[in-house]
């Protein structure tokens, strides 16, 4: 645990921060005793999920204790550790939104090869780090690269416009002003989806980009 990094203390989520990281950081091997603090109820309220937060929220950190056990000398014991071991599972889809076929001929952690699970054409699983950074996917139609912890929650416009995107609509960035880009891609998801089409991100609509990407 770096110097700098002292509990208990509280932390404001950055861009790419995920519950994971947010713990290894600070020295925790797992999410558990941050997800399960009493002080963090309202981020579970807010936060259906530990791994996709949004730049802004507030996680308290607990105190890090070390635990000593006494046990007797020449025996064996045996010690049971709660982790929460990470997954990323990602579906490499063309820019109409179908998934892709092409055949996955290797994954990358950061640069370094990494195992993988093949869940269907062009859909993987892929065990990941707590820091882990960048999961690059190879195949014989090109090299895809995603960055783990960027996708924000469904109910901030960050979150809804990288999903949007993911599924091949053209939602713009947050620098359009107008919101031209967001709102045309809005109304193609709701079309596409059967939905009332306002452009609006409401509570259905909400649902049903949630459904569509998996997250």
């Amino acid at each position: 645990m770096s110097d700098d990094k002292v509990t208990p203390a509280d932390h404001v989520a950055r861009l790419g921060d995920h519950l994971g990281r947010v713990a290894a950081t600070f020295g925790f091997r797992s999410y558990g005793p941050l997800w399960n603090h009493p002080d963090n109820e309202k981020l579970r309220a807010r936060r259906a999920n530990p791994h996709i937060l949004a730049e802004g929220d507030s996680i308290h950190v607990p105190e890090l204790i070390d635990q000593e056990v006494d046990r007797p000398t020449e025996q064996r014991h045996r010690f049971r550790v709660e982790l929460h071991p990470l997954e990323v599972r990602l579906t490499l889809r063309k820019w109409t939104g179908k998934a892709r076929t092409d055949e996955v001929k290797e994954v990358l952690l950061d640069g370094r090869p990494a195992p993988f699970t093949l869940l269907r054409a062009g859909a993987i699983a892929v065990p990941v780090g707590e820091l882990t950074d960048r999961v690059t996917i190879k195949t014989a139609g090109g090299e895809f690269t995603g960055r783990v912890g960027f996708l924000q929650p469904v109910d901030t416009e960050a979150g809804q416009r990288g999903r949007l995107t993911n599924l091949g609509y053209q939602a713009g960035d947050s620098n359009d002003p107008k919101q031209i880009d967001f709102r045309s891609a809005v109304e193609e998801f709701q079309c596409d989806a059967g939905l009332v089409v306002d452009g609006v991100v409401g509570p259905v609509t909400r649902a049903k980009l949630v459904a569509a990407h998996g997250s």
